[in-house]
Protein backbone atom coordinates (compact mmCIF):
# COMPACT_ATOMS: atom_id res chain seq x y z
CA UNK A 1 0.00 0.00 0.00
CA UNK A 2 2.94 2.09 0.92
CA UNK A 3 4.34 1.93 -2.73
CA UNK A 4 1.31 3.09 -4.03
CA UNK A 5 1.19 6.63 -2.43
CA UNK A 6 2.78 9.50 -4.19
CA UNK A 7 5.87 10.76 -3.24
CA UNK A 8 5.29 14.06 -1.95
CA UNK A 9 5.68 15.21 1.08
CA UNK A 10 2.60 15.06 4.09
CA UNK A 11 1.56 18.16 5.90
CA UNK A 12 0.18 17.05 9.70
CA UNK A 13 -3.59 17.53 10.22
CA UNK A 14 -4.40 16.04 13.60
CA UNK A 15 -1.15 14.95 16.05
CA UNK A 16 -3.44 12.45 17.42
CA UNK A 17 -6.96 11.39 17.60
CA UNK A 18 -9.31 8.31 19.38
CA UNK A 19 -11.17 6.15 17.20
CA UNK A 20 -13.29 3.97 19.59
CA UNK A 21 -15.91 1.18 19.04
CA UNK A 22 -16.87 -0.58 22.44
CA UNK A 23 -19.73 -1.35 25.39
CA UNK A 24 -19.95 -0.25 28.43
CA UNK A 25 -23.14 -1.48 30.41
CA UNK A 26 -25.77 -1.82 28.34
CA UNK A 27 -24.82 0.94 26.08
CA UNK A 28 -22.32 1.31 22.57
CA UNK A 29 -20.01 3.72 23.04
CA UNK A 30 -18.97 4.68 19.10
CA UNK A 31 -16.58 7.39 18.02
CA UNK A 32 -15.59 6.53 14.75
CA UNK A 33 -16.11 10.23 13.34
CA UNK A 34 -13.11 12.75 12.96
CA UNK A 35 -13.29 16.10 12.00
CA UNK A 36 -10.34 17.53 9.56
CA UNK A 37 -9.52 20.95 9.44
CA UNK A 38 -10.44 23.06 6.48
CA UNK A 39 -7.79 22.24 4.30
CA UNK A 40 -7.67 21.29 1.07
CA UNK A 41 -5.99 17.87 0.32
CA UNK A 42 -6.10 15.23 -2.33
CA UNK A 43 -4.71 12.42 -0.43
CA UNK A 44 -4.99 11.77 2.99
CA UNK A 45 -2.87 9.10 5.12
CA UNK A 46 -3.43 7.70 8.24
CA UNK A 47 -0.77 5.99 10.98
CA UNK A 48 -1.69 4.22 13.87
CA UNK A 49 0.13 5.04 16.69
CA UNK A 50 -0.64 1.97 19.05
CA UNK A 51 -0.53 -1.85 18.80
CA UNK A 52 -3.74 -2.46 17.27
CA UNK A 53 -2.68 -6.13 16.69
CA UNK A 54 -3.49 -6.25 13.06
CA UNK A 55 -6.27 -4.12 13.00
CA UNK A 56 -7.47 -2.60 9.73
CA UNK A 57 -9.41 -0.20 8.28
CA UNK A 58 -12.19 -1.29 5.77
CA UNK A 59 -13.49 1.60 4.71
CA UNK A 60 -13.74 5.34 5.24
CA UNK A 61 -16.44 7.67 4.53
CA UNK A 62 -15.53 11.46 3.73
CA UNK A 63 -18.56 14.12 4.25
CA UNK A 64 -18.53 17.70 3.05
CA UNK A 65 -18.60 19.93 6.26
CA UNK A 66 -21.84 21.39 7.59
CA UNK A 67 -22.03 25.21 6.23
CA UNK A 68 -24.02 26.24 9.04
CA UNK A 69 -21.01 25.70 11.52
CA UNK A 70 -18.27 28.90 11.87
CA UNK A 71 -15.16 28.59 11.02
CA UNK A 72 -14.16 30.61 14.37
CA UNK A 73 -15.94 29.10 17.53
CA UNK A 74 -16.08 30.10 21.11
CA UNK A 75 -16.52 28.02 23.85
CA UNK A 76 -18.11 29.23 26.84
CA UNK A 77 -19.90 28.09 29.99
CA UNK A 78 -23.64 28.00 31.43
CA UNK A 79 -24.38 28.52 35.24
CA UNK A 80 -26.89 26.76 36.89
CA UNK A 81 -29.91 28.77 37.70
CA UNK A 82 -32.22 25.83 39.26
CA UNK A 83 -31.84 22.21 40.32
CA UNK A 84 -34.74 19.60 40.63
CA UNK A 85 -33.65 16.64 42.38
CA UNK A 86 -36.72 14.47 42.59
CA UNK A 87 -37.17 15.27 38.32
CA UNK A 88 -33.29 14.94 38.15
CA UNK A 89 -33.36 18.07 35.97
CA UNK A 90 -30.79 20.87 35.66
CA UNK A 91 -31.75 24.53 34.36
CA UNK A 92 -28.94 26.43 33.14
CA UNK A 93 -28.58 29.84 31.75
CA UNK A 94 -26.32 31.06 29.05
CA UNK A 95 -25.84 34.94 30.13
CA UNK A 96 -26.78 35.90 26.78
CA UNK A 97 -28.01 35.68 23.26
CA UNK A 98 -25.31 33.79 21.25
CA UNK A 99 -25.43 31.54 17.75
CA UNK A 100 -24.91 28.43 19.63
CA UNK A 101 -24.03 25.57 17.29
CA UNK A 102 -22.10 22.79 19.29
CA UNK A 103 -22.97 22.03 22.86
CA UNK A 104 -21.20 19.48 25.24
CA UNK A 105 -21.25 18.24 28.93
CA UNK A 106 -18.24 18.18 31.15
CA UNK A 107 -18.40 15.54 33.39
CA UNK A 108 -16.90 15.91 37.04
CA UNK A 109 -15.49 12.29 37.75
CA UNK A 110 -13.73 9.71 35.65
CA UNK A 111 -15.66 6.35 34.26
CA UNK A 112 -18.68 8.51 34.20
CA UNK A 113 -21.63 8.22 31.87
CA UNK A 114 -24.95 9.74 31.57
CA UNK A 115 -28.13 9.36 29.49
CA UNK A 116 -29.57 12.82 29.20
CA UNK A 117 -32.01 14.67 27.35
CA UNK A 118 -31.36 18.14 26.65
CA UNK A 119 -33.72 20.99 25.65
CA UNK A 120 -33.64 24.71 25.16
CA UNK A 121 -35.87 27.81 24.99
CA UNK A 122 -35.43 31.49 24.49
CA UNK A 123 -37.20 32.59 27.41
CA UNK A 124 -38.81 31.71 30.71
CA UNK A 125 -42.29 31.64 29.68
CA UNK A 126 -41.69 29.57 26.41
CA UNK A 127 -42.12 26.12 25.76
CA UNK A 128 -38.68 23.82 26.15
CA UNK A 129 -37.79 22.09 22.44
CA UNK A 130 -35.49 18.82 22.50
CA UNK A 131 -31.93 19.25 21.14
CA UNK A 132 -30.39 15.97 21.98
CA UNK A 133 -31.41 12.54 23.45
CA UNK A 134 -28.26 10.60 24.23
CA UNK A 135 -25.38 10.00 26.23
CA UNK A 136 -21.73 12.18 26.96
CA UNK A 137 -19.05 10.02 29.12
CA UNK A 138 -15.41 10.00 30.41
CA UNK A 139 -13.63 6.91 30.66
CA UNK A 140 -10.28 5.79 31.48
CA UNK A 141 -9.42 2.57 29.15
CA UNK A 142 -5.73 1.07 29.86
CA UNK A 143 -4.59 4.71 30.76
CA UNK A 144 -6.20 6.23 28.00
CA UNK A 145 -9.28 8.61 28.74
CA UNK A 146 -11.71 8.39 26.30
CA UNK A 147 -14.57 11.05 25.78
CA UNK A 148 -17.73 11.62 23.46
CA UNK A 149 -17.24 14.74 21.30
CA UNK A 150 -19.54 17.95 21.07
CA UNK A 151 -22.52 17.76 19.73
CA UNK A 152 -23.47 19.49 16.67
CA UNK A 153 -27.54 21.12 17.59
CA UNK A 154 -29.43 23.46 14.92
CA UNK A 155 -28.09 26.77 15.26
CA UNK A 156 -30.06 28.61 17.92
CA UNK A 157 -29.96 31.63 20.07
CA UNK A 158 -31.75 30.39 23.11
CA UNK A 159 -30.71 30.97 26.26
CA UNK A 160 -32.26 28.85 28.64
CA UNK A 161 -31.35 24.96 28.70
CA UNK A 162 -32.20 22.42 30.48
CA UNK A 163 -30.49 18.53 31.13
CA UNK A 164 -32.35 16.11 31.83
CA UNK A 165 -30.87 12.87 33.69
CA UNK A 166 -32.67 9.25 32.43
CA UNK A 167 -30.98 7.54 35.18
CA UNK A 168 -29.09 9.09 37.94
CA UNK A 169 -26.59 5.78 38.35
CA UNK A 170 -23.86 7.92 36.75
CA UNK A 171 -23.26 11.02 38.08
CA UNK A 172 -24.30 10.53 42.09
CA UNK A 173 -24.21 14.42 43.88
CA UNK A 174 -22.22 16.20 41.40
CA UNK A 175 -23.37 18.74 38.83
CA UNK A 176 -22.86 18.42 34.94
CA UNK A 177 -21.46 21.65 33.49
CA UNK A 178 -22.92 22.58 29.75
CA UNK A 179 -20.58 23.68 27.51
CA UNK A 180 -21.63 25.52 24.00
CA UNK A 181 -20.18 26.74 21.32
CA UNK A 182 -21.03 29.88 19.11
CA UNK A 183 -19.54 32.05 17.11
CA UNK A 184 -20.18 36.31 16.67
CA UNK A 185 -21.86 38.16 14.01
CA UNK A 186 -19.78 40.57 11.84
CA UNK A 187 -20.65 44.11 11.56
CA UNK A 188 -19.86 46.44 8.94
CA UNK A 189 -20.03 50.45 9.13
CA UNK A 190 -20.31 52.34 6.26
CA UNK A 191 -18.27 55.87 7.49
CA UNK A 192 -19.35 59.29 5.33
CA UNK A 193 -17.16 62.17 5.95
CA UNK A 194 -13.66 62.16 6.93
CA UNK A 195 -12.40 61.17 10.36
CA UNK A 196 -12.99 61.35 13.40
CA UNK A 197 -16.58 59.39 13.39
CA UNK A 198 -18.95 58.80 16.17
CA UNK A 199 -19.86 55.75 16.74
CA UNK A 200 -23.46 55.61 18.84
CA UNK A 201 -25.23 52.57 19.96
CA UNK A 202 -28.19 52.26 22.70
CA UNK A 203 -31.14 54.67 21.26
CA UNK A 204 -34.92 53.29 21.65
CA UNK A 205 -36.00 55.67 19.21
CA UNK A 206 -33.60 54.86 16.11
CA UNK A 207 -35.53 53.64 13.27
CA UNK A 208 -34.93 51.26 10.50
CA UNK A 209 -33.47 53.16 7.51
CA UNK A 210 -34.65 50.44 4.94
CA UNK A 211 -31.09 50.96 2.63
CA UNK A 212 -30.43 48.52 0.23
CA UNK A 213 -28.07 46.74 2.12
CA UNK A 214 -28.54 43.12 0.19
CA UNK A 215 -26.19 44.44 -2.60
CA UNK A 216 -24.07 46.27 -0.16
CA UNK A 217 -23.04 42.81 1.59
CA UNK A 218 -22.37 40.95 -1.30
CA UNK A 219 -19.38 43.59 -2.62
CA UNK A 220 -18.38 43.18 0.87
CA UNK A 221 -18.39 39.70 0.51
CA UNK A 222 -16.64 39.90 -2.88
CA UNK A 223 -13.96 41.67 -1.34
CA UNK A 224 -10.90 39.06 -1.48
CA UNK A 225 -8.19 41.32 -0.88
CA UNK A 226 -9.45 43.25 2.30
CA UNK A 227 -9.80 46.58 0.44
CA UNK A 228 -12.88 47.61 1.67
CA UNK A 229 -12.72 46.19 5.53
CA UNK A 230 -10.11 48.10 7.47
CA UNK A 231 -9.08 48.74 10.87
CA UNK A 232 -9.75 51.44 13.19
CA UNK A 233 -8.37 52.80 16.70
CA UNK A 234 -11.37 53.60 19.17
CA UNK A 235 -10.65 56.20 21.24
CA UNK A 236 -12.89 57.12 24.76
CA UNK A 237 -16.52 56.53 25.47
CA UNK A 238 -18.93 59.33 25.59
CA UNK A 239 -21.76 58.85 27.38
CA UNK A 240 -24.69 61.09 25.47
CA UNK A 241 -27.80 60.50 26.94
CA UNK A 242 -27.37 57.25 29.12
CA UNK A 243 -30.37 55.83 30.23
CA UNK A 244 -32.53 57.87 28.76
CA UNK A 245 -31.76 56.87 25.73
CA UNK A 246 -33.23 53.22 26.43
CA UNK A 247 -36.91 54.94 26.45
CA UNK A 248 -39.05 55.25 23.48
CA UNK A 249 -40.53 58.13 22.84
CA UNK A 250 -44.38 57.78 22.22
CA UNK A 251 -45.45 59.82 19.58
CA UNK A 252 -49.11 60.39 18.45
CA UNK A 253 -49.82 58.93 14.85
CA UNK A 254 -50.43 62.06 13.41
CA UNK A 255 -51.09 60.66 9.54
CA UNK A 256 -53.56 58.08 11.02
CA UNK A 257 -55.16 61.04 12.78
CA UNK A 258 -55.48 62.96 9.53
CA UNK A 259 -56.62 60.09 7.29
CA UNK A 260 -59.54 58.97 10.44
CA UNK A 261 -60.45 62.91 10.62
CA UNK A 262 -60.77 63.48 6.80
CA UNK A 263 -62.89 60.41 6.82
CA UNK A 264 -65.55 61.17 9.17
CA UNK A 265 -65.53 64.87 8.36
CA UNK A 266 -66.28 63.81 4.54
CA UNK A 267 -69.23 60.67 5.68
CA UNK A 268 -70.35 63.66 7.86
CA UNK A 269 -71.05 65.91 5.01
CA UNK A 270 -72.37 63.01 2.60
CA UNK A 271 -74.86 62.63 5.47
CA UNK A 272 -75.67 65.96 5.61
CA UNK A 273 -76.30 66.15 1.99
CA UNK A 274 -78.21 63.27 2.05
CA UNK A 275 -81.00 64.75 4.92
CA UNK A 276 -80.95 68.18 2.88
CA UNK A 277 -82.17 66.29 -0.29
CA UNK A 278 -84.15 63.98 1.41
CA UNK A 279 -86.32 67.43 2.93
CA UNK A 280 -86.30 68.67 -0.25
CA UNK A 281 -88.01 65.84 -1.94
CA UNK A 282 -90.26 65.71 0.64
CA UNK A 283 -91.59 69.46 0.29
CA UNK A 284 -91.86 68.94 -3.24
CA UNK A 285 -94.31 66.15 -2.84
Amino acid sequence: MRGLLPSFAYHTLLLSLQITELEYGNHALENTRVELPNKKAKYLHFTWLDNVNGLTIESIKANYRNQYLSEKKYWSTSQLINKNSEESTYELDTGGVFNIEQINIELPGVNTLIDVIIESRSDKDSNWKRQFNGIFYKLFLEDTEVTGKPVTVRPTKDRYWRIKLQSTDGIGLSVPTLKYAWHQNDLYFLARGSAPYILVYRNANVTNTMQPATKLMSIINKDTNGEMVGSVIAGQEIMLKGDLALVADKELPWQRILLWGVLVIGVIVIAIMVIRLAKQMGTHT
